[in-house]
């Protein structure tokens, strides 16, 4: 779980980043609070208590007062044969 306990813009985190954005990937669902993202085009997307999230990559975070997040990565396809 991940708790905010300030608003903040991490922008400045990903300077150097391609297009000075985080590539990953996010899964989450929200518990408390609000937490938001800034897409590639400028805009703004808030997700609020009770929200699940997908984030694309190509984002910077939002951090908002209060908020907690339940974060989970996607699991990797595994290559390779299956057993039967």
């Amino acid at each position: 779980m991940e708790n905010n306990f300030i608003d903040m813009d991490q922008a400045l985190f990903f300077k150097g980043a391609p297009n000075d954005q985080c590539q990953a990937h996010h899964v989450g669902y929200v518990l408390k609070g609000r937490f938001g993202v800034r897409l590639a085009d400028g805009s703004e997307e808030i997700f609020e208590a009770g929200d699940a999230f997908v984030i694309e990559p190509g984002h910077t975070p939002l951090r908002l007062q209060a908020a907690s997040i339940w974060p989970s990565r996607p699991q990797k396809k595994q290559s390779g044969k299956q057993s039967s």
